[in-house]
């Protein structure tokens, strides 16, 4: 585990970020999981650290916000883990631990859309709001891009995917810069 340490120490900034930050939904959590899917040589820990630190998040939402206990295990929860579990895929498999910033970029874009796509689908699925045919589902999609004109920056694309973009970028050369300067090497298995 000691081996790991540098890179727990990102995923946990990460995750004390998604706590401090005020902006609905531009939060580093898909980075979280792209970088520790990138970055974790170990497969199981590539999952189980990132989605540990989520889920620990998750629980102090909890206690300082009763209302975020109705979502704790909800479909909602599920599909955000589900998306959570395929982003650090898309960080395993497309980003890998030499990663480029076209890469993290394209990882961070593609994991903010299926972040979307999955979670109002799941609105769909449990929402009696919606009727359970093609045009039910395309009703949650388009429901879903009109809660986010309700947001400080005002759409999809600048809070979900540009808080993909912007972490990732970050955090991916965060860890580049403090390879070089403390020259460590990559981590694996």
């Amino acid at each position: 585990m000691k081996k790991y340490l540098d890179v727990i120490l990102f995923i946990v900034v990460l995750a004390l970020a998604r706590l401090m930050m005020t902006i609905p939904n531009f939060q580093p959590i898909g980075a979280m999981a792209l970088f520790g899917g990138a970055i974790i040589g170990s497969k199981r820990l590539g999952y189980i650290i990132p989605l540990a630190a989520l889920f620990i998040g998750d629980l102090v939402y909890g206690l300082f916000m009763s209302s975020y206990l109705d979502y704790l295990f909800s479909i909602s929860f599920l599909m955000v883990y589900i998306s959570f579990i395929i982003t650090v895929l898309i960080g395993r498999n497309f980003i890998g631990q030499k990663a480029s910033m076209p890469k993290v970029l394209l990882g961070a874009v593609g994991s903010g859309v299926i972040f979307f796509l999955l979670t109002n689908f799941g609105s769909w699925l449990y929402d009696p709001l919606y009727v359970k045919n093609m045009a039910g589902l395309l009703q949650s999609y388009a429901a879903g891009l009109a809660f986010h004109k309700q947001e400080l920056f005002g759409n999809f694309f600048l809070n979900g995917i540009m808080s993909n973009i912007v972490f990732s970028a970050l955090v991916f050369g965060a860890y580049k810069l403090y390879k070089k300067n403390f020259n460590t090497s990559v981590v694996t298995s």
